[in-house]
């Protein structure tokens, strides 16, 4: 089944980025929201959960962890009192940094297992898989 083994890749895959990344003390997913708001620079909950596709207690939790390892500033708004802004401290840059540079060493061993043809159809089934829109029954 289809489904089986792609959650099996993604399940790897993950593991595999988590074994890396805890080099520089990070999960995946807090490099993948580091990298949202240093592309931003400053970015609220609502923006980083649209952009990771996540829930709203699973963005609070990255974001007091990454806060805990002084990663994330947080400030008020100054457009409305009632959200905070994120932004990189510059211990948040060093571990985006760190993080991003580890995981361009993953992405080179990767591509260095397929041709170019076959790194360019893996690109595209990826880019299909990730334009899919489920629809909710009405």
């Amino acid at each position: 089944m289809l489904y089986s083994r792609l959650d099996r890749f993604y399940r790897k895959i993950n593991r595999m980025l988590n074994v890396i990344l805890d080099r520089c003390d990070l999960s995946s997913s807090q490099l993948l929201l580091l990298n949202v708001v240093a592309e931003k620079k400053i970015v609220n909950a609502k923006e980083i959960r649209e952009n990771m596709d996540l829930d709203s207690a699973s963005v609070a939790g990255l974001i007091a962890r990454l806060q805990k390892k002084k990663a994330l500033r947080k400030t008020r708004s100054v457009k409305d009192h009632r959200f905070f802004e994120l932004s990189l401290t510059t211990r948040g840059k060093e571990l985006q940094s760190s993080g991003s540079s580890l995981l361009e060493e993953f992405d080179s061993k990767i591509e260095s297992l397929l041709s170019i043809e076959e790194g360019d159809f893996f690109r595209s089934i990826l880019d299909k898989m990730e334009s899919l829109k489920l629809r909710k029954k009405s």
